[in-house]
């Protein structure tokens, strides 16, 4: 299954220069992967123009909003899962850390390396329907199991930004120049999605 919203972070794409690229749909990626399920529709799309750290963190948070009752609501059986596994770029991961820990990620070194893993585990006393802030970080980016330990880490520290402190725009996909910016944000219909 392939829950689309947790997508990789562009930083804003340089005007004139096109739109970022975005992966395949579940059916031309079924090809590929035939265990895909091309029945299943993403929850959000996020811009092809890029965002600020800002605005990655707000569309991490707006996904979780929508996807937590999706995914309960199609459980086996529903509601009765024990883990759930987000698999992600260093950015994308950071966010989700951030948004399902909330204030318990305050003033940790958020640093992800390739094929780390970060364990969470829902605070007892969180209430129920809530996803943000109801996480508790049992293990942060571990990477014990590898040969090498921790390699290539990133973390948002280590952006480019301009001397005023704005992020630096990054050049477009080529051949995407006057392509015009369409169907991303949320993609389900979700009363409890914030927009």
């Amino acid at each position: 299954m392939r829950f689309l919203g947790i997508m990789e972070w562009y930083s804003p794409v340089k005007e004139g220069t096109g739109l970022h690229p975005r992966p395949g749909t579940a059916t031309s990626l079924k090809a590929y992967f035939p265990d895909i399920d091309d029945s299943y529709s993403s929850t959000w799309l996020p811009s092809r123009l890029g965002e600020t750290p800002d605005q990655v963190q707000k569309r991490t948070d707006d996904f979780l909003e929508a996807f937590a009752p999706r995914f309960e609501s199609g459980g086996h059986p529903p509601g009765q899962h024990t883990r759930i596994l987000f698999v992600g770029h260093a950015a994308s991961c950071i966010t989700l850390i951030k948004s399902l820990a909330g204030s318990k990620a305050e003033g940790k070194k958020l640093r992800i390396g390739c094929c780390s893993v970060t364990t969470l585990r829902r605070d007892a006393g969180a209430e129920k329907g809530v996803i943000l802030g109801a996480y508790d970080i049992a293990g942060l980016a571990e990477a014990h199991f590898l040969t090498n330990g921790v390699e290539r880490d990133w973390g948002f520290e280590d952006i480019s930004v301009d001397e005023t402190g704005r992020v630096v725009d990054d050049p477009g996909d080529p051949g995407t120049e006057g392509q015009v910016e369409e169907n991303f944000g949320l993609q389900i219909s979700h009363p409890s999605a914030r927009m």
